[in-house]
């Protein structure tokens, strides 16, 4: 078991597509896996032209699918096809709308593409410490640190939800965030 993130590594290792794998017409090349998650598969990897580091999210929920060893794809069962597809398209979406985000405390979403059953999100590859691994070390965080950390990825959230709830741009949603917050701003000083 790996001490970082717990992740059992012979499944892992079982799962991950294999170093020198070409993604995307050989636009990416796969390093090796960061880590895994409920959904998939984080692999370091490497736009080949312009040769910078980046981190590629496999949509792999092990619940649903299984890796054909010889060509890569992901292979579904009948019976679990029509929940798979669901969870792939809400993947996609939630891809779409990471991408039209751009704040210093989200990673960025750099391009998103389907291929060998699945889909993949190509995002920023960003060094340092991970949340879990500080949690990890230091047992908890304290108020006011997690007070920071909310308050920096507070405002893309609060965004996030409002692209996905009322399907408009990202521009469109910090308006409406702004403009709410000046009613309520107001609605407050009224109960002062």
């Amino acid at each position: 078991m790996c001490p970082e993130c717990g992740v059992y590594l012979s499944s892992l290792l079982r799962d991950v597509l294999p170093t020198g794998t070409l993604l995307r017409s050989g636009a990416y090349r796969v390093d090796y896996a960061l880590g895994r998650g409920g959904f998939g598969i984080t692999y370091r990897a490497m736009h080949v032209a312009l040769e910078q580091a980046v981190a590629i999210k496999e949509f792999y929920p092990q619940e649903y699918a299984v890796r054909a060893s010889a060509a890569g794809t992901l292979m579904v069962s009948s019976a679990q096809n029509e929940a798979y597809q669901r969870a792939l398209e809400r993947f996609t979406w939630e891809g779409k709308i990471l991408a039209g985000l751009n704040h210093p405390g989200i990673v960025r979403v750099s391009d998103l593409f389907e291929e060998r059953g699945t889909a993949y999100l190509v995002m920023e590859l960003i060094s340092g410490e991970s949340l879990s691994s500080v949690l990890n070390r230091l047992g908890r965080l304290s108020v006011g640190r997690t007070l920071d950390v909310l308050e920096q990825t507070g405002h893309e959230v609060k965004t996030a939800i409002v692209v996905a709830l009322l399907g408009v741009s990202p521009e469109a949603a910090r308006a409406r965030i702004a403009a709410a917050g000046g009613v309520l701003r107001e609605a407050l000083k009224d109960r002062e």
